[in-house]
């Protein structure tokens, strides 16, 4: 079986890589048909903002799609399309091109833009624009044979917000990259120190705020410390909050590339989740309790609806209350108190993600998708 995997889709996401590793890995040939249009979270919000207007962007666009129209019309013979995230652009073409050659069309919706924008308030000051993209959304839905997601609580979100038939959503988790994130002994630091590393962009549905009040509530106790490593929207924010609690048990971190990232995990006594009270992080789920998980890693995260079902607090995390630097302080202190019950949860949830959420099964559920197509 070939599929051809089309688009402007950010290559170098973990969304991307793990489908396209995980059809690879379960034997079926993958053809990229990429072209790069986005030049990262910056670019993307520029354009957003008013961007798209400027004879520069349009001439980007221009080049970028003759080139991977240039590169679609030398493929040789494939089975299905799918477009990678994110296509908003991408699927208008590619319903276009699955016309042409009579094939099939996946795309792997993964996340509303127009859920995003209002989030992030990204684009917001348009109100023109934010509806604009809401109806480009609700349009582009009609195209594919399948439409992809991570849960089955964002499809009902979908389906209230735009109408959209279920039965054409099928759902893909997120998982971790074993490739990168697996066990790696002999990295914890042997001191005193009870380690808990936050990793990411910084973004509203993270809650930074109540891992920073969760520093504050420990400050009692000199063994816990936190590691903060990333950036985004929210970093100058928790920044400023350290400051003004004047907290010395919190270090900044930029980022760094997967493999270095891995390193610092191993040396971590607990992985944190997202805390959020944003709509989105009742939609949606992180890929870092799956990596966590693949390093048998102890996490922490707030309750969601959009959390799998095979996941019980107590067993193979831990759960709070999202919102609640109380109930996070006191996630971590138990877990710090209890180092059998913490190296227990840390040992379930590596083998739930042996078991469901590891490249291999990621890619054997697309598959599955891919074959009820043709």
């Amino acid at each position: 079986m070939r599929v051809c995997y089309f688009g402007t889709y950010r290559s170098n996401y973990s969304r991307n890589q793990m489908m396209i590793e995980g059809l690879r890995q379960v034997g079926v040939d993958v053809i990229e048909c990429h072209r790069p249009l986005w030049r990262g979270f910056e670019d993307r919000v520029a354009i957003v903002n008013g961007g798209w207007k400027k004879p520069a962007f349009l001439w980007r666009v221009i080049r970028t799609y003759s080139g991977l129209l240039g590169e679609f019309f030398k493929l040789k013979d494939y089975d299905v399309i799918i477009v990678g995230y994110p296509g908003y652009i991408d699927i208008f073409v590619a319903y276009v091109l699955s016309l042409i050659k009579k094939k099939p069309l996946i795309w792997d919706v993964f996340n509303s833009l127009h859920l995003m924008m209002t989030e992030r308030r990204v684009g917001t000051t348009s109100p023109l624009m934010v509806k604009f993209v809401k109806h480009l959304e609700r349009f582009a839905f009609r195209f594919p044979s399948r439409l992809i997601l991570d849960n089955e609580v964002f499809i009902e979100w979908f389906q209230r917000i735009y109408n959209i038939n279920v039965e054409r959503f099928r759902t893909v988790p997120i998982g971790g990259d074993n490739r990168y994130f697996y066990p790696i002994l002999g990295k914890k630091k042997q001191d005193e120190f009870f380690r808990v590393v936050y990793y990411g962009t910084y973004i509203p549905n993270h809650g930074v705020e109540y891992i920073i009040g969760a520093a504050q509530l420990l400050q009692d106790d000199p063994e816990i410390r936190f590691v903060m490593i990333g950036k985004g929207p929210d970093r100058e924010k928790a920044q400023n909050l350290v400051l003004q609690a004047n907290l010395k048990n919190v270090e900044f971190i930029d980022w760094v590339d997967w493999t270095e990232l891995a390193q610092y995990i191993a040396q971590m006594d607990v992985v944190l989740g997202a805390f959020g009270i944003s709509e989105q992080l009742l939609l949606t789920n992180n890929n870092k309790i799956y990596e966590a998980f693949a390093m048998y890693k102890p996490v922490v995260s707030s309750k969601s609806p959009a959390m799998p079902a095979v996941l019980q607090h107590g067993v193979h995390m831990y759960m709070c209350d999202r919102g609640n630097s109380i109930s996070l302080a006191e996630a971590i202190r138990t877990l710090k108190k209890d180092p059998v019950f913490c190296q227990e949860i840390a040992k379930q949830g590596n083998s739930i993600f042996k078991e469901y959420f590891d490249i291999k099964h990621i890619g054997l559920r697309l598959l599955e998708i891919v074959q009820e197509t043709l």
